[in-house]
């Protein structure tokens, strides 16, 4: 039972992208880590799921950027 227990949790954070991030943004790891303890197919997948996720970050921190831009001028007219 405590094996299964482990497994489940160890499974869901391989599979999670900030993970996966942390561990290919480490320069001692980068992608070798993965590509020697995963198959190929999964790691395929957590290239395209770290990309996926990275896409999104991109977009959402250009999204605040915009807003706090529209802000910083309502804020700065009302001078």
């Amino acid at each position: 039972m405590g094996w299964e227990t482990l497994d489940k949790y160890f499974s869901a954070t391989d599979g999670a992208p900030v993970y996966l991030a942390v561990v290919v943004l480490n320069p001692k790891f980068k992608w070798r880590y993965f590509e020697v303890k995963w198959d190929r197919g999964c790691v395929q997948n957590g290239k395209q799921n770290l990309k996926r996720y990275w896409l999104q970050f991109v977009a959402n921190t250009e999204e605040d950027n915009r807003c706090n831009s529209t802000i910083n001028m309502r804020d700065q007219s009302r001078l």
